[in-house]
Parts: structure tokens; C-alpha cells; sequence
């Protein structure tokens, strides 16, 4: 019998409350969750476990969940990462958009939308190609006149 694999989801906040709160929504639905009370504990965690999705409070004491996006997004550009806020203001939209943030979710939410927001990101996830390196097209071009370079099939 085929094993089945677990997806890890790590919750980031720096209110136990809505840790906990996320964590038992998250583990009833079938996900395997760790909590971390900060963006600095939550890096620690990422060394040591791989995650699946990120879901971190945007201000935060310390780190705050932007500054974890970029990180998050440095180390592991494909991993989504969803934020999670009070405060819905059009300047930390923009720039959690721009740092490549999956979702933006306002405080308060409901159970149905964190879940249907996690279902799809993991789902798109899962549809990402891996990098490819780019192709190095000036040292493909020989320096030889009238000699061609290699032809590049795409298929």
C-alpha cells in the first residue's frame, strides 16, 4: 500500500490564541501543524522541517510576517505563503503582493475561508514547475564567424 504524504503547515503568530485556534482548524482537516510564536522561531523550524505553507500574522513583535514572506520566499521561492492580518491597510497589500504573498486574509476569519484558501494554495502548489537554470545563450554562440551554434529543440 502506497504511503501517503503528510503536509506540514506551519502557523506563525504571535497570539497564542489564534496559534492555537489555527492549529486545531488545520489538524481537524487533516494537516500536520506547527506553531511558532515569532518569523525568527519560525525560520528555526523551516532549518529543521519541510513546509508545505506558511500562514503568518502580518505585525508581529520582532520579525514581522512581511519580513518572514521575504526570508520564506529567498529560501524557498515555490513554498506559498498566506498572511493573515487586523490591520487591512492598502500599503501592506501591496507590498506582501509584491514580496510574492499567496493570499491575504483580514482578521477576523471564518473556518470555511482559511480552508478553502489553504486547499487552493496547496493545490496550485502542487502544479509548480521546479526552477530551471537559465540557459547561458552567450556561450552557446561560438565565437568562430560563420560557424552556427547549437540548435536548442524545444519540445
Amino acid at each position: 500500500m502506497a504511503e501517503e504524504k503528510t503536509t506540514n503547515i506551519l502557523v506563525v503568530d504571535d497570539t497564542e490564541a489564534i496559534c492555537s485556534a489555527l492549529r486545531d482548524m488545520l489538524t481537524m482537516a487533516g494537516y500536520a501543524v506547527r506553531t511558532a510564536p515569532s518569523g525568527e522561531r519560525a525560520l528555526q523550524i523551516m532549518e529543521s522541517t519541510k513546509m508545505d505553507l506558511v500562514v503568518t500574522d502580518l505585525r508581529m513583535s520582532g520579525m514581522s510576517g512581511l519580513d518572514l514572506l521575504k526570508k520564506v520566499k529567498q529560501q524557498t521561492p515555490n513554498l506559498p505563503v498566506i498572511i493573515l492580518t487586523g490591520f487591512g491597510d492598502l500599503d501592506s497589500v501591496i507590498a506582501a503582493m509584491r514580496a510574492g504573498v499567496a493570499d491575504y486574509l483580514k482578521k477576523p476569519f471564518s473556518v470555511n475561508e482559511v480552508l478553502e484558501v489553504v486547499k487552493r494554495e496547496l493545490r496550485k502548489a502542487q502544479f509548480v514547475e521546479p526552477s530551471v537554470p537559465p540557459i547561458d545563450y552567450v556561450s552557446a554562440v561560438p565565437s568562430e564567424p560563420g560557424k552556427r551554434p547549437p540548435r536548442l529543440y524545444i519540445f
